[in-house]
Protein backbone atom coordinates (compact mmCIF):
# COMPACT_ATOMS: atom_id res chain seq x y z
CA UNK A 1 0.00 0.00 0.00
CA UNK A 2 1.10 3.30 -1.09
CA UNK A 3 0.01 4.71 2.01
CA UNK A 4 1.89 2.58 4.37
CA UNK A 5 4.93 2.79 2.71
CA UNK A 6 4.99 6.68 2.79
CA UNK A 7 4.58 6.43 6.67
CA UNK A 8 7.64 3.59 6.85
CA UNK A 9 9.36 5.83 4.63
CA UNK A 10 9.34 8.65 7.15
CA UNK A 11 10.69 5.87 9.81
CA UNK A 12 14.01 5.51 8.07
CA UNK A 13 15.66 8.37 10.39
CA UNK A 14 14.14 6.68 13.89
CA UNK A 15 16.33 5.64 16.46
CA UNK A 16 17.72 2.10 15.81
CA UNK A 17 16.20 1.39 19.10
CA UNK A 18 12.78 1.95 18.43
CA UNK A 19 13.16 -0.15 14.82
CA UNK A 20 14.16 -2.86 16.75
CA UNK A 21 11.52 -3.03 19.31
CA UNK A 22 8.81 -2.83 16.56
CA UNK A 23 10.80 -5.57 14.62
CA UNK A 24 10.42 -7.95 17.97
CA UNK A 25 6.39 -6.87 18.05
CA UNK A 26 6.39 -7.55 14.56
CA UNK A 27 7.82 -11.12 14.46
CA UNK A 28 5.03 -12.06 16.83
CA UNK A 29 2.37 -11.11 14.45
CA UNK A 30 3.15 -12.75 11.21
CA UNK A 31 1.43 -15.51 11.22
CA UNK A 32 -1.54 -17.27 13.15
CA UNK A 33 -2.05 -20.79 14.09
CA UNK A 34 -6.07 -21.32 13.45
CA UNK A 35 -8.62 -19.29 12.51
CA UNK A 36 -10.73 -18.75 15.47
CA UNK A 37 -14.00 -16.88 16.64
CA UNK A 38 -15.67 -14.30 19.25
CA UNK A 39 -17.02 -16.75 21.42
CA UNK A 40 -13.63 -18.84 21.46
CA UNK A 41 -11.74 -15.22 22.23
CA UNK A 42 -14.39 -14.34 25.10
CA UNK A 43 -14.63 -17.97 26.68
CA UNK A 44 -10.58 -17.14 26.66
CA UNK A 45 -11.23 -13.80 28.12
CA UNK A 46 -13.14 -15.16 31.00
CA UNK A 47 -10.65 -17.73 32.61
CA UNK A 48 -7.67 -14.94 32.09
CA UNK A 49 -6.57 -13.01 34.97
CA UNK A 50 -4.59 -10.67 32.97
CA UNK A 51 -5.74 -9.52 29.60
CA UNK A 52 -4.00 -7.15 27.34
CA UNK A 53 -5.32 -5.93 24.37
CA UNK A 54 -3.44 -3.69 21.99
CA UNK A 55 -3.91 -0.23 20.82
CA UNK A 56 -3.87 1.78 17.54
CA UNK A 57 -4.36 5.11 19.28
CA UNK A 58 -6.15 6.87 15.96
CA UNK A 59 -7.81 3.94 14.96
CA UNK A 60 -11.45 4.03 16.30
CA UNK A 61 -12.35 0.48 15.81
CA UNK A 62 -9.68 -0.49 18.19
CA UNK A 63 -11.05 1.31 21.38
CA UNK A 64 -14.14 0.42 20.22
CA UNK A 65 -13.10 -3.55 20.39
CA UNK A 66 -11.52 -2.70 23.44
CA UNK A 67 -15.04 -1.39 25.28
CA UNK A 68 -16.66 -4.96 23.76
CA UNK A 69 -13.82 -6.93 25.86
CA UNK A 70 -14.23 -4.73 29.00
CA UNK A 71 -18.03 -4.68 28.95
CA UNK A 72 -18.17 -8.86 28.42
CA UNK A 73 -16.04 -8.93 31.45
CA UNK A 74 -17.97 -6.36 33.67
CA UNK A 75 -21.20 -8.14 32.81
CA UNK A 76 -20.02 -11.18 33.43
CA UNK A 77 -19.65 -10.01 37.53
CA UNK A 78 -15.89 -10.04 37.19
CA UNK A 79 -13.88 -7.51 39.26
CA UNK A 80 -11.94 -5.67 37.07
CA UNK A 81 -9.02 -3.14 37.24
CA UNK A 82 -9.48 -1.06 33.79
CA UNK A 83 -5.17 -0.53 32.62
CA UNK A 84 -4.88 2.30 30.54
CA UNK A 85 -1.75 3.42 29.14
CA UNK A 86 -3.15 7.02 28.72
CA UNK A 87 -2.96 7.54 32.37
CA UNK A 88 0.08 8.02 33.95
CA UNK A 89 0.76 6.63 36.98
CA UNK A 90 0.29 10.60 39.06
CA UNK A 91 -3.65 10.60 37.36
CA UNK A 92 -5.40 7.36 38.78
CA UNK A 93 -7.27 9.12 41.56
CA UNK A 94 -8.22 11.82 39.21
CA UNK A 95 -9.28 9.97 36.53
CA UNK A 96 -11.08 7.58 39.66
CA UNK A 97 -12.37 10.66 40.69
CA UNK A 98 -14.07 11.25 36.95
CA UNK A 99 -15.09 7.32 36.70
CA UNK A 100 -16.67 8.02 40.58
CA UNK A 101 -18.72 10.98 38.96
CA UNK A 102 -16.24 14.00 41.26
CA UNK A 103 -15.44 15.48 38.23
CA UNK A 104 -17.02 16.60 35.00
CA UNK A 105 -15.27 15.66 32.22
CA UNK A 106 -13.86 19.06 30.98
CA UNK A 107 -11.95 18.84 34.34
CA UNK A 108 -10.73 15.83 34.30
CA UNK A 109 -9.33 16.06 31.20
CA UNK A 110 -7.65 19.31 31.92
CA UNK A 111 -6.25 17.57 35.41
CA UNK A 112 -4.19 15.10 33.35
CA UNK A 113 -3.19 17.82 30.44
CA UNK A 114 -4.68 15.14 27.66
CA UNK A 115 -3.85 17.12 24.76
CA UNK A 116 -0.68 17.46 25.93
CA UNK A 117 0.61 13.61 27.16
CA UNK A 118 -1.50 11.84 25.24
CA UNK A 119 -3.58 14.00 22.39
CA UNK A 120 -5.46 11.19 20.24
CA UNK A 121 -8.88 11.80 19.62
CA UNK A 122 -10.76 12.03 22.85
CA UNK A 123 -14.47 10.84 21.23
CA UNK A 124 -12.37 7.28 20.88
CA UNK A 125 -11.87 7.01 24.52
CA UNK A 126 -14.54 8.01 26.22
CA UNK A 127 -16.40 5.37 25.25
CA UNK A 128 -14.36 3.30 27.80
CA UNK A 129 -14.47 5.91 30.63
CA UNK A 130 -18.42 5.95 29.83
CA UNK A 131 -18.26 1.86 30.53
CA UNK A 132 -16.06 2.59 33.61
CA UNK A 133 -18.64 4.54 35.09
CA UNK A 134 -21.75 2.51 33.98
CA UNK A 135 -19.97 -0.40 36.04
CA UNK A 136 -17.70 1.41 38.66
CA UNK A 137 -14.89 0.19 36.94
CA UNK A 138 -11.55 1.24 39.03
CA UNK A 139 -8.85 2.92 36.83
CA UNK A 140 -5.10 1.57 36.88
CA UNK A 141 -2.85 4.44 35.25
CA UNK A 142 0.54 2.27 33.83
CA UNK A 143 2.40 5.42 32.31
CA UNK A 144 4.93 6.88 33.54
CA UNK A 145 5.09 10.29 34.30
CA UNK A 146 5.66 11.63 31.98
CA UNK A 147 3.98 9.53 30.02
CA UNK A 148 5.99 8.42 26.31
CA UNK A 149 9.46 9.71 27.27
CA UNK A 150 10.93 7.62 28.96
CA UNK A 151 12.83 4.55 27.38
CA UNK A 152 10.53 1.82 26.19
CA UNK A 153 12.35 -0.57 28.77
CA UNK A 154 11.35 1.16 31.44
CA UNK A 155 7.83 2.33 30.70
CA UNK A 156 7.11 -1.33 29.96
CA UNK A 157 8.42 -2.21 33.42
CA UNK A 158 6.72 0.40 35.20
CA UNK A 159 3.11 -0.96 33.58
CA UNK A 160 4.67 -4.53 34.60
CA UNK A 161 5.32 -3.83 37.63
CA UNK A 162 1.66 -1.71 38.78
CA UNK A 163 0.07 -4.36 37.08
CA UNK A 164 1.83 -7.62 38.72
CA UNK A 165 1.20 -5.69 42.22
CA UNK A 166 -3.09 -5.30 41.68
CA UNK A 167 -3.07 -9.26 40.81
CA UNK A 168 -1.04 -10.18 43.69
CA UNK A 169 -2.87 -7.91 45.99
CA UNK A 170 -6.38 -9.28 45.40
CA UNK A 171 -6.62 -12.96 43.73
CA UNK A 172 -9.74 -11.83 42.64
CA UNK A 173 -9.32 -9.05 40.72
CA UNK A 174 -8.78 -9.44 36.96
CA UNK A 175 -6.70 -6.70 34.77
CA UNK A 176 -8.27 -5.05 31.68
CA UNK A 177 -5.37 -3.09 30.03
CA UNK A 178 -5.33 -1.11 27.03
CA UNK A 179 -1.82 -0.22 25.73
CA UNK A 180 0.13 0.18 22.48
CA UNK A 181 0.03 -3.37 20.59
CA UNK A 182 4.45 -2.54 20.00
CA UNK A 183 4.58 -2.92 23.71
CA UNK A 184 2.29 -6.13 23.91
CA UNK A 185 4.78 -8.68 22.29
CA UNK A 186 5.56 -11.22 24.41
CA UNK A 187 9.09 -10.17 25.15
CA UNK A 188 7.83 -6.96 26.42
CA UNK A 189 5.33 -5.71 29.22
CA UNK A 190 3.98 -9.68 29.37
CA UNK A 191 7.32 -11.16 30.02
CA UNK A 192 7.87 -8.12 32.44
CA UNK A 193 5.06 -8.92 34.41
CA UNK A 194 5.84 -12.75 34.64
CA UNK A 195 9.53 -11.79 35.56
CA UNK A 196 7.57 -10.03 38.71
CA UNK A 197 5.88 -13.30 39.61
CA UNK A 198 8.88 -15.29 39.70
CA UNK A 199 10.69 -12.96 41.30
CA UNK A 200 8.54 -12.72 44.70
CA UNK A 201 7.47 -16.57 44.51
CA UNK A 202 4.29 -16.04 43.34
CA UNK A 203 1.95 -18.50 41.08
CA UNK A 204 2.15 -16.85 37.83
CA UNK A 205 -1.53 -16.44 37.00
CA UNK A 206 -2.70 -16.80 33.14
CA UNK A 207 -2.43 -13.84 31.06
CA UNK A 208 -3.79 -13.31 27.56
CA UNK A 209 -2.59 -11.15 25.11
CA UNK A 210 -5.26 -9.78 22.06
CA UNK A 211 -3.39 -7.86 19.45
CA UNK A 212 -4.79 -6.37 16.65
CA UNK A 213 -5.35 -5.58 12.91
CA UNK A 214 -1.86 -7.41 11.74
CA UNK A 215 -1.47 -6.26 8.12
CA UNK A 216 0.32 -9.33 7.22
CA UNK A 217 -2.10 -11.54 8.82
CA UNK A 218 -4.95 -10.24 7.07
CA UNK A 219 -3.52 -10.14 3.58
CA UNK A 220 -2.63 -14.20 4.31
CA UNK A 221 -6.81 -14.30 5.06
CA UNK A 222 -7.31 -12.81 1.91
CA UNK A 223 -4.70 -14.85 -0.14
CA UNK A 224 -7.07 -17.55 0.77
CA UNK A 225 -10.32 -15.84 0.10
CA UNK A 226 -10.97 -15.53 4.18
CA UNK A 227 -11.14 -12.19 5.31
CA UNK A 228 -14.65 -11.44 4.71
CA UNK A 229 -15.69 -14.65 7.32
CA UNK A 230 -12.43 -13.94 9.71
CA UNK A 231 -12.37 -11.80 12.07
CA UNK A 232 -10.49 -13.55 15.11
CA UNK A 233 -7.77 -15.89 14.60
CA UNK A 234 -4.86 -17.79 17.40
CA UNK A 235 -2.04 -16.34 16.91
CA UNK A 236 -0.66 -19.04 19.52
CA UNK A 237 -1.53 -20.55 22.44
CA UNK A 238 -2.50 -17.25 24.80
CA UNK A 239 -2.05 -14.99 22.15
CA UNK A 240 -5.23 -14.06 19.59
CA UNK A 241 -5.75 -11.25 16.93
CA UNK A 242 -8.65 -9.67 16.14
CA UNK A 243 -9.26 -7.98 12.35
CA UNK A 244 -11.50 -5.56 12.93
CA UNK A 245 -10.18 -2.71 9.77
CA UNK A 246 -8.07 -3.19 6.60
CA UNK A 247 -4.44 -2.10 6.41
CA UNK A 248 -5.58 1.32 4.52
CA UNK A 249 -8.12 2.11 7.32
CA UNK A 250 -5.89 1.95 10.16
CA UNK A 251 -3.28 3.63 8.22
CA UNK A 252 -5.41 6.79 7.01
CA UNK A 253 -6.39 7.12 10.75
CA UNK A 254 -2.72 7.37 11.66
CA UNK A 255 -2.45 9.98 8.74
CA UNK A 256 -5.37 12.10 9.19
CA UNK A 257 -4.09 12.44 12.97
CA UNK A 258 -0.20 13.41 11.90
CA UNK A 259 -2.19 16.06 9.44
CA UNK A 260 -4.87 16.99 12.02
CA UNK A 261 -1.41 17.96 14.46
CA UNK A 262 0.79 19.24 11.63
CA UNK A 263 0.00 22.98 12.61
CA UNK A 264 0.06 22.55 16.35
CA UNK A 265 3.67 20.75 16.00
CA UNK A 266 4.77 22.99 13.01
CA UNK A 267 4.27 26.43 15.55
CA UNK A 268 5.22 25.03 18.71
CA UNK A 269 8.82 24.27 17.04
CA UNK A 270 9.07 27.08 14.67
CA UNK A 271 7.39 29.26 16.87
CA UNK A 272 5.40 30.76 13.73
CA UNK A 273 2.07 31.16 14.83
CA UNK A 274 0.48 32.68 11.98
CA UNK A 275 1.04 29.27 9.79
CA UNK A 276 -1.98 27.20 8.90
CA UNK A 277 -2.04 24.08 7.61
CA UNK A 278 -5.17 22.47 6.03
CA UNK A 279 -5.08 18.82 6.08
CA UNK A 280 -5.66 17.57 2.44
CA UNK A 281 -8.70 15.35 2.75
CA UNK A 282 -9.78 16.50 -0.68
CA UNK A 283 -8.05 14.62 -2.22
CA UNK A 284 -8.58 11.31 0.13
CA UNK A 285 -12.39 11.81 -1.28
CA UNK A 286 -10.89 12.16 -4.84
CA UNK A 287 -8.93 8.88 -4.01
CA UNK A 288 -12.08 7.10 -2.47
CA UNK A 289 -14.55 8.12 -5.23
CA UNK A 290 -12.06 7.06 -8.05
CA UNK A 291 -12.38 3.48 -6.56
CA UNK A 292 -15.69 2.95 -6.02
CA UNK A 293 -15.89 4.21 -9.43
CA UNK A 294 -13.77 1.89 -10.66
CA UNK A 295 -15.89 -1.14 -8.89
CA UNK A 296 -18.92 0.47 -9.87
CA UNK A 297 -17.27 0.26 -13.69
CA UNK A 298 -18.27 4.41 -14.37
CA UNK A 299 -15.77 5.57 -16.43
CA UNK A 300 -16.09 9.12 -16.15
CA UNK A 301 -13.51 11.49 -14.08
CA UNK A 302 -13.91 13.44 -11.18
CA UNK A 303 -14.77 17.03 -11.58
CA UNK A 304 -13.08 19.38 -9.42
CA UNK A 305 -15.73 21.79 -8.23
CA UNK A 306 -16.52 20.01 -4.91
CA UNK A 307 -15.58 21.91 -1.94
CA UNK A 308 -14.44 19.39 0.96
CA UNK A 309 -13.49 21.16 4.34
CA UNK A 310 -13.36 19.62 8.36
CA UNK A 311 -13.62 20.93 11.59
CA UNK A 312 -9.99 21.96 11.36
CA UNK A 313 -10.48 24.49 8.75
CA UNK A 314 -11.54 27.17 11.38
CA UNK A 315 -11.26 29.90 8.60
CA UNK A 316 -13.88 28.37 6.58
CA UNK A 317 -16.64 27.74 9.21
CA UNK A 318 -18.56 30.67 8.55
CA UNK A 319 -18.42 29.68 4.36
CA UNK A 320 -20.02 26.56 5.64
CA UNK A 321 -22.40 27.73 7.81
CA UNK A 322 -23.61 29.94 5.37
CA UNK A 323 -23.88 26.79 2.64
CA UNK A 324 -26.02 25.29 5.47
CA UNK A 325 -28.86 28.05 5.51
CA UNK A 326 -28.60 28.29 1.90
CA UNK A 327 -29.72 24.75 1.21
CA UNK A 328 -32.56 24.81 4.23
CA UNK A 329 -33.99 27.37 2.31
CA UNK A 330 -34.48 24.42 -0.43
CA UNK A 331 -36.13 21.98 1.49
CA UNK A 332 -39.18 21.68 2.28
CA UNK A 333 -39.76 23.58 5.68
CA UNK A 334 -41.00 19.92 7.57
CA UNK A 335 -37.29 18.57 6.40
CA UNK A 336 -35.26 22.03 7.43
CA UNK A 337 -34.45 20.37 10.95
CA UNK A 338 -32.65 17.19 9.02
CA UNK A 339 -29.34 18.99 7.50
CA UNK A 340 -28.62 20.14 11.28
CA UNK A 341 -30.04 16.41 12.42
CA UNK A 342 -27.80 14.61 9.88
CA UNK A 343 -24.38 16.62 11.10
CA UNK A 344 -25.04 16.09 14.71
CA UNK A 345 -25.98 12.45 14.07
CA UNK A 346 -23.42 11.40 11.30
CA UNK A 347 -20.87 13.99 11.81
CA UNK A 348 -20.39 14.60 8.75
CA UNK A 349 -22.81 16.54 6.10
CA UNK A 350 -23.03 16.31 2.37
CA UNK A 351 -24.88 19.18 0.33
CA UNK A 352 -25.04 18.54 -3.30
CA UNK A 353 -25.76 21.58 -4.34
CA UNK A 354 -22.82 23.33 -3.82
CA UNK A 355 -21.09 20.54 -3.87
CA UNK A 356 -19.47 20.11 0.02
CA UNK A 357 -18.96 17.89 1.89
CA UNK A 358 -17.94 18.95 5.60
CA UNK A 359 -15.94 16.50 8.65
CA UNK A 360 -17.45 17.09 11.90
CA UNK A 361 -15.37 14.66 13.28
CA UNK A 362 -12.67 13.07 10.44
CA UNK A 363 -12.87 9.16 10.20
CA UNK A 364 -12.28 6.79 7.49
CA UNK A 365 -15.48 5.73 7.65
CA UNK A 366 -16.77 8.61 7.25
CA UNK A 367 -15.02 10.31 4.34
CA UNK A 368 -15.52 6.70 2.24
CA UNK A 369 -19.38 7.28 2.72
CA UNK A 370 -19.76 10.67 2.02
CA UNK A 371 -17.30 10.00 -1.66
CA UNK A 372 -19.76 7.37 -2.55
CA UNK A 373 -22.66 9.78 -2.16
CA UNK A 374 -20.50 11.79 -4.18
CA UNK A 375 -20.12 9.44 -6.99
CA UNK A 376 -24.14 8.89 -6.67
CA UNK A 377 -24.47 13.12 -7.41
CA UNK A 378 -22.22 13.11 -10.45
CA UNK A 379 -24.27 10.48 -12.09
CA UNK A 380 -27.96 11.46 -10.97
CA UNK A 381 -28.92 13.92 -13.38
CA UNK A 382 -30.48 16.86 -11.03
CA UNK A 383 -29.48 14.53 -7.76
CA UNK A 384 -31.91 15.78 -5.10
CA UNK A 385 -32.41 14.31 -1.53
CA UNK A 386 -34.89 17.05 -0.12
CA UNK A 387 -37.25 18.71 -1.98
CA UNK A 388 -40.71 21.07 -1.18
CA UNK A 389 -42.52 18.81 -4.00
CA UNK A 390 -41.20 15.62 -1.92
CA UNK A 391 -43.83 13.54 0.25
CA UNK A 392 -42.59 12.49 3.87
CA UNK A 393 -42.65 8.94 2.47
CA UNK A 394 -40.35 10.16 -0.58
CA UNK A 395 -38.28 11.85 2.22
CA UNK A 396 -37.85 9.30 3.89
CA UNK A 397 -36.72 6.84 0.89
CA UNK A 398 -34.17 9.57 -0.47
CA UNK A 399 -32.44 8.89 2.98
CA UNK A 400 -32.71 5.29 3.14
CA UNK A 401 -31.18 4.70 -0.12
CA UNK A 402 -28.74 7.94 0.21
CA UNK A 403 -27.42 6.15 3.31
CA UNK A 404 -27.47 2.48 1.28
CA UNK A 405 -25.20 3.96 -1.20
CA UNK A 406 -23.16 5.58 0.94
CA UNK A 407 -22.58 2.47 3.58
CA UNK A 408 -22.11 0.34 -0.03
CA UNK A 409 -19.49 2.76 -0.94
CA UNK A 410 -17.82 2.78 2.17
CA UNK A 411 -17.56 -1.16 2.29
CA UNK A 412 -15.88 -1.05 -1.12
CA UNK A 413 -13.28 0.87 0.27
CA UNK A 414 -13.32 -0.36 4.22
CA UNK A 415 -15.01 -4.35 4.04
CA UNK A 416 -14.12 -4.91 7.67
CA UNK A 417 -17.06 -2.05 8.25
CA UNK A 418 -20.25 -3.21 10.13
CA UNK A 419 -23.82 -2.07 10.64
CA UNK A 420 -26.30 -2.82 12.73
CA UNK A 421 -29.06 -5.84 11.69
CA UNK A 422 -32.04 -6.94 12.55
CA UNK A 423 -30.92 -9.71 15.14
CA UNK A 424 -29.15 -6.44 16.90
CA UNK A 425 -32.11 -4.31 17.36
CA UNK A 426 -34.13 -7.23 18.87
CA UNK A 427 -31.40 -8.17 21.35
CA UNK A 428 -30.82 -4.28 21.91
CA UNK A 429 -34.85 -4.33 22.39
CA UNK A 430 -34.38 -7.52 25.34
CA UNK A 431 -31.65 -6.30 26.80
CA UNK A 432 -33.38 -3.30 28.03
CA UNK A 433 -36.73 -4.65 28.83
CA UNK A 434 -37.64 -3.37 32.29
CA UNK A 435 -34.86 -1.28 32.88
CA UNK A 436 -35.01 2.75 33.42
CA UNK A 437 -33.73 4.59 30.53
CA UNK A 438 -31.76 7.54 29.51
CA UNK A 439 -33.67 10.03 26.90
CA UNK A 440 -31.12 8.65 24.45
CA UNK A 441 -31.65 5.36 24.97
CA UNK A 442 -35.59 5.73 24.73
CA UNK A 443 -35.09 7.06 21.41
CA UNK A 444 -32.64 4.25 20.69
CA UNK A 445 -36.03 2.01 21.89
CA UNK A 446 -38.27 4.00 19.30
CA UNK A 447 -36.33 3.73 16.80
CA UNK A 448 -35.58 -0.31 16.93
CA UNK A 449 -39.32 -0.12 17.22
CA UNK A 450 -39.95 1.16 14.10
CA UNK A 451 -36.63 -0.60 12.34
CA UNK A 452 -38.29 -3.79 13.39
CA UNK A 453 -41.94 -2.99 12.31
CA UNK A 454 -40.96 -1.45 9.04
CA UNK A 455 -39.01 -4.28 7.87
CA UNK A 456 -41.96 -6.67 9.11
CA UNK A 457 -44.11 -4.94 6.81
CA UNK A 458 -41.64 -4.61 4.38
CA UNK A 459 -41.20 -8.60 4.18
CA UNK A 460 -45.16 -8.76 3.76
CA UNK A 461 -45.41 -6.04 1.11
CA UNK A 462 -42.59 -8.15 -1.17
CA UNK A 463 -43.67 -11.60 -0.26
CA UNK A 464 -47.31 -11.89 0.53
CA UNK A 465 -48.35 -9.06 -1.75
CA UNK A 466 -49.58 -6.94 1.34
CA UNK A 467 -50.78 -3.45 0.26
CA UNK A 468 -48.30 -0.70 1.58
CA UNK A 469 -48.29 2.02 3.48
CA UNK A 470 -45.71 3.92 5.86
CA UNK A 471 -45.85 2.22 8.97
CA UNK A 472 -47.82 4.20 11.78
CA UNK A 473 -44.30 3.77 14.06
CA UNK A 474 -42.40 6.06 11.77
CA UNK A 475 -44.79 8.67 11.06
CA UNK A 476 -44.83 9.51 14.85
CA UNK A 477 -41.12 9.69 15.20
CA UNK A 478 -39.37 13.43 15.59
CA UNK A 479 -37.00 14.56 12.84
CA UNK A 480 -34.16 13.19 14.94
CA UNK A 481 -35.98 9.46 15.26
CA UNK A 482 -37.24 9.83 11.76
CA UNK A 483 -33.75 10.58 10.47
CA UNK A 484 -32.02 7.91 12.48
CA UNK A 485 -34.18 5.03 11.27
CA UNK A 486 -34.19 5.82 7.71
CA UNK A 487 -30.16 5.80 8.53
CA UNK A 488 -30.65 2.34 10.08
CA UNK A 489 -32.27 0.85 7.49
CA UNK A 490 -30.36 2.14 4.41
CA UNK A 491 -26.67 1.02 5.92
CA UNK A 492 -28.32 -2.43 6.59
CA UNK A 493 -29.09 -2.70 3.56
CA UNK A 494 -26.09 -0.99 2.22
CA UNK A 495 -24.55 -4.37 3.77
CA UNK A 496 -26.88 -6.78 2.18
CA UNK A 497 -26.33 -5.30 -0.64
CA UNK A 498 -22.15 -5.69 -0.56
CA UNK A 499 -22.75 -9.12 0.75
CA UNK A 500 -24.44 -10.03 -2.27
CA UNK A 501 -22.04 -8.44 -4.44
CA UNK A 502 -19.56 -11.07 -2.79
CA UNK A 503 -21.43 -14.11 -3.66
CA UNK A 504 -22.68 -12.75 -7.41
CA UNK A 505 -26.35 -12.80 -6.59
CA UNK A 506 -26.62 -8.81 -7.65
CA UNK A 507 -24.99 -7.70 -10.95
CA UNK A 508 -22.37 -4.53 -10.88
CA UNK A 509 -25.21 -3.33 -13.59
CA UNK A 510 -27.83 -3.21 -10.99
CA UNK A 511 -25.69 -1.68 -8.29
CA UNK A 512 -24.66 1.24 -10.71
CA UNK A 513 -28.33 1.79 -11.46
CA UNK A 514 -28.87 2.62 -7.88
CA UNK A 515 -26.20 5.25 -7.63
CA UNK A 516 -28.21 6.88 -11.03
CA UNK A 517 -31.52 6.84 -9.11
CA UNK A 518 -31.32 10.38 -7.26
CA UNK A 519 -32.35 12.59 -9.89
CA UNK A 520 -35.58 14.76 -8.83
CA UNK A 521 -38.41 12.70 -10.80
CA UNK A 522 -37.16 9.15 -9.77
CA UNK A 523 -38.94 7.53 -7.39
CA UNK A 524 -36.90 5.81 -4.52
CA UNK A 525 -39.89 4.35 -3.08
CA UNK A 526 -39.91 2.39 -6.40
CA UNK A 527 -36.48 2.00 -6.24
CA UNK A 528 -36.31 0.73 -2.49
CA UNK A 529 -39.42 -1.82 -3.29
CA UNK A 530 -37.48 -3.22 -6.55
CA UNK A 531 -34.29 -3.38 -4.32
CA UNK A 532 -36.31 -5.38 -1.29
CA UNK A 533 -38.04 -7.91 -3.95
CA UNK A 534 -34.31 -8.58 -5.09
CA UNK A 535 -33.00 -9.34 -1.86
CA UNK A 536 -36.29 -11.49 -1.61
CA UNK A 537 -35.72 -13.70 -4.40
CA UNK A 538 -32.36 -14.03 -3.09
CA UNK A 539 -32.90 -14.87 0.43
CA UNK A 540 -30.04 -11.88 1.12
CA UNK A 541 -31.62 -10.28 4.16
CA UNK A 542 -30.99 -12.68 7.05
CA UNK A 543 -27.81 -10.54 7.59
CA UNK A 544 -26.09 -11.38 10.85
CA UNK A 545 -25.68 -9.22 13.94
CA UNK A 546 -22.48 -7.70 14.04
CA UNK A 547 -22.74 -8.73 17.90
CA UNK A 548 -21.34 -11.78 16.11
CA UNK A 549 -18.17 -10.11 15.24
CA UNK A 550 -15.77 -7.39 16.30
Amino acid sequence: LALKQEILDQRRFEERRITKYREKYLSEVQNYEKISSKKELFAEILTSRIIFCGDFHTLSRAQYTAVKMLEFLASKGKKVKLALEMVPRIYEDVANHFVEGRYDEETFLNLIHYEKIWGFPWLHYRPIFDLAQKYQIPILGVNTTDAGYQPFHVRDRHAAKAIFNTVAEDDQTVVFCLYGDLHLADIHIPQKCRAYFKKYNKPEPKILTVFQNSDEIYWKLVEKDMIFDVDVVKVKNNQYCVLSSTPWIKWQSYQSWVEDHVSILDSIDDQEWDIYYTPDYFHVVMEHAQQIKKFLQINIPNPEDLHVYSSQDTEVSDIVNKYIVKAKKRVNPIMQNMIDIEMIENRCLFLPHVPLIYLQDVSPNRIAQKASQWVAKQVSEDFTIFDPSFSFEEHFYRIVMIECVGFFGAKIINPKKKTSHLKDFERYLRRIKRKKLSSREKLKKAVALCVLAHQKHIKEVVLKKTPYALVDVITKLDHQGFFICARSIGRMMGDYLYACVLEEKISIAYIRSLFYAFSKNTSTIETFFYLNFQFACKESQKGKSKDEFF
